[in-house]
């Protein structure tokens, strides 16, 4: 089955209210969330009842299960509902954040107090660093700071994979095109900042690529 770009048309009207899109990727996410942690669960409640160690085998199934049941919660920030007056802790979006952009040669980082954020701006996180993560796939730093002036995020590293289109339509300096299903994070993180009255901005710094909203 191949995957069906999607196009942004800008002039178009949604079919599908925004608020319905997140109420469903909430419900899958939610439902999807308690099984998958249960395998987590089963796996030490059979080691403790045994009294053996993992085994390299049970190792895996549970290191797995805790990084899909990480990648569910990230994904319910970033596309499910996400209501003005919610606020989403800093200590919780810190966990799912650190887990899910950290891997072999992937680091994140977020240097300040992980102070709550209301769930917008939150869910602007998330799918801020989902454009830069996309970015990144030979490894680096991802570096995150939430202000009262916005969300910066730093984009560490010595090779790039540049999709210029897709930056331009985030920027609003051009548009986006075509976007498959792997990059549907671009024009839903633009649509949300101009919900909330925000425009993402692009620089070169020193320490490289920053990523302003």
């Amino acid at each position: 089955m191949t995957n069906t770009p999607l196009h942004h048309d800008q002039t178009a009207a949604p079919v599908v209210d925004d608020d319905l899109i997140g109420l469903v990727t909430s419900r899958i996410c939610h439902d999807l969330v308690s099984p998958i942690g249960a395998i987590d669960n089963g796996i030490e409640l059979m080691t403790v009842i045994s009294g053996n160690t993992y085994s390299t085998e049970m190792g895996l199934i549970g290191e797995s299960a805790r990084a899909a049941g990480m990648k569910l919660r990230m994904f319910r920030i970033a596309f499910g509902i996400a209501p003005a007056a919610a606020t989403c802790r800093g200590t919780e979006l810190r966990e799912v954040l650190e887990h899910s952009f950290s891997r072999p040669r992937l680091s994140f980082a977020w240097p300040d107090a992980a102070q709550d954020l209301p769930r917008p701006t939150a869910k602007l996180a998330a799918l801020a660093l989902l454009c830069a993560e996309s970015a990144m796939p030979f490894g680096g730093q991802l570096r995150f700071q939430a202000t009262q002036g916005g969300l910066r995020i730093t984009m560490a590293t010595e090779r790039l994979r540049w999709q210029q289109e897709l930056w331009d339509g985030l920027t609003e300096t051009g548009n986006f095109g075509d976007v498959d299903a792997g990059k549907v994070q671009f024009p839903m993180a633009r649509l949300l900042a101009t919900q909330l009255g925000r425009t993402f901005t692009l620089s070169d710094q020193a320490e490289g690529k920053v990523l302003l909203v």
